[in-house]
C-alpha cells in the first residue's frame, strides 16, 4: 500500500509569556468534565485546567472574555471556538494573531481548547477498543457543559480552525448539526480520503505525521482505523467533511479557504508549499460538492502558503459572517 501525503502543520509550540494574575481551584462544573483550576492571564484571558474521563491527564482551555463578563451576571454570551492545528496548542491563536484586540469590543466568548499534536478532533478508534482519547466527546460534551454551567456561555456557537483545526471545525459542525450556527476552515484537510487529479497518493494518515514529527503515537490506525478495511473506512467517512457535506446545510454561515501553495505575497514561509497545494485541492473539491448540493458557502482562494499570517488574514475575512450568524453586534478591527 502506498502511503500518501500527510497534511500536517509545522509545530508551533512556543509558550505564552502572559503573567498569571491569580490561580483558583474550582469544583466540578459538569457531569464528565471537571475544572481543576482557573488562572487569570490578563484582565480578559482566563485559563481553565480541565480533567475529563474522555482524555488522559488534564488539558487547558483559554477563554477570551467580554469586558462585561462576570460569573454572577444574569447575561450569557455566544461562543467562538478556535481550534489549533497539528503540533499546536491552545495559545497559538493568541500568540500568532490579533484575536484579542479583534474581539475586545464584542459580546462574545472566544474558546481556545488544547488537544494533542494529532488529535484529529476525533474519538479514536484504538483498534476497536475505543476509549481514550475521545477528543470529540471531550469538546462537544465536557467542555461545552463546563462553559454553559460555569462560565455564562449560551447556546449560540461558532467554530473555526486552521489545518487540522479546519478539519475539526467542519467535522464537528457536521456531526453535531444543532450545536453550531457557523463554521470556518482555514487551510483545513477537509477531504481526508483525497480523491483529486494530480493529488499526491493516498489518504491523510494523521498518525504517521505524529510518528515522523512529534512521536505522539506509534500506530496511525489508532485514530480512524485502516481505510483499506471497508468497515473501518466508514469511520474515516464519518470524520470526513467531504463525505459529511450534506450535514453542513444547517449552518447559517460556512466559510472555506486556502492558499494555492504557490508564491507568498506576505513574504513569509515557502514559495512552493506542498501542504498548502494539497489542502487547496481538497478545499476546492469540498466547495464544488457544496455547490452541487446547493449549500451556501463563502470561499476564498488566494496566493499564499501554510502559515499564520494567512490564517490571521482569513480570521478577519470570516469574522463578519460568523458574528452575523451569532447575532453579535459590536466593533471589531479589520
Amino acid at each position: 500500500m502506498r502511503i500518501g501525503f500527510i497534511v500536517v502543520l509545522t509545530c508551533m509550540l512556543a509558550l505564552s509569556t502572559f503573567i498569571s494574575l491569580s490561580t483558583t481551584k474550582v469544583e466540578a462544573a459538569a457531569n464528565g468534565g471537571k475544572v481543576m483550576s482557573e488562572k487569570w492571564r490578563d484582565d480578559r484571558t482566563l485559563e481553565l485546567t480541565i480533567s475529563s474521563p474522555s482524555v488522559e491527564g488534564t488539558k487547558k482551555v483559554l477563554l477570551l472574555l467580554p469586558k462585561s463578563w462576570s460569573k454572577t451576571s444574569d447575561q450569557k454570551w455566544p461562543t467562538l471556538w478556535l481550534l489549533h492545528g497539528g503540533g499546536g496548542n491552545q495559545v497559538d491563536w493568541l500568540k500568532n494573531t490579533d484575536v484579542a484586540s479583534l474581539t475586545k469590543n464584542l459580546d462574545l466568548i472566544v474558546v481556545m481548547p488544547e488537544t494533542s499534536d494529532c488529535s484529529a478532533y476525533s474519538d479514536w478508534w484504538n483498534d476497536g477498543k475505543l476509549g481514550k482519547p475521545a477528543w470529540e466527546t471531550y469538546l462537544t460534551k465536557d467542555v461545552r457543559e463546563i462553559l454553559e454551567s460555569g462560565y455564562k456561555a449560551n447556546e449560540n456557537r461558532a467554530i473555526a480552525g486552521l489545518s487540522m483545526g479546519g478539519l475539526g471545525a467542519l467535522k464537528l459542525a457536521a456531526n453535531h448539526p444543532k450545536m453550531f450556527q457557523a463554521a470556518a476552515s482555514f487551510s483545513g484537510n477537509v477531504d481526508i480520503l483525497h480523491r483529486y487529479n494530480n493529488s499526491l497518493t493516498g489518504p491523510d494518515y494523521p498518525g504517521l505525521g505524529c510518528i515522523s514529527k512529534w512521536k505522539s503515537i506509534n500506530d496511525w490506525k489508532r485514530v480512524w482505523g485502516d481505510p483499506q478495511v471497508p468497515a473501518q473506512k466508514e469511520i474515516w467517512k464519518r470524520n470526513n467533511p467531504y463525505d459529511q457535506a450534506e450535514k453542513l446545510s444547517q449552518l447559517h454561515y460556512l466559510y472555506v479557504s486556502s492558499g494555492t501553495g504557490f508564491g507568498s505575497p506576505l513574504k513569509v514561509g515557502n514559495q512552493f508549499d506542498l501542504i498548502e497545494q494539497e489542502v487547496n485541492r481538497q478545499a476546492h473539491g469540498l466547495v464544488e460538492k457544496l455547490n452541487q448540493l446547493h449549500i451556501p458557502v463563502a470561499s476564498h482562494f488566494y496566493s499564499g502558503n501554510h502559515s499564520w499570517p494567512y490564517w490571521k488574514q482569513e480570521l478577519h475575512k470570516a469574522l463578519p459572517g460568523i458574528l452575523n450568524a451569532l447575532h453579535v453586534d459590536g466593533d471589531h478591527k479589520q
